[in-house]
């Protein structure tokens, strides 16, 4: 992985971003698994049955929170029990 060189513009302004051909972060938690499933890295580096389980359960979580009347409760229940 190669790093672009430094930017030294306010980032949060859409119109100073535009065309810097900067990536974006993934929006929601599918398209991050949806990256991850694309990854040659991870392709590599994860025994293929792992992967293939890994992602299938990663998906429901995201059905799951997608799916919960309150979303905030759903994280802290499950994600912050223990906090």
């Amino acid at each position: 992985m190669v790093l672009p060189p430094p930017v030294n513009r306010n980032l949060f302004d859409a119109a100073e971003a535009e065309g810097l051909g900067l990536e974006t972060l993934p929006a929601t938690l599918e398209e991050a698994v949806q990256v991850a499933e694309e990854s040659e890295f991870l392709r590599k580096v994860l025994p293929e049955g792992l992967s293939k389980r890994y992602f299938s359960e990663e998906l429901k979580r995201c059905a799951a929170l997608r799916n919960a009347p309150d979303q905030a409760e759903h994280e802290r229940v499950y994600y912050f029990n223990a906090i």
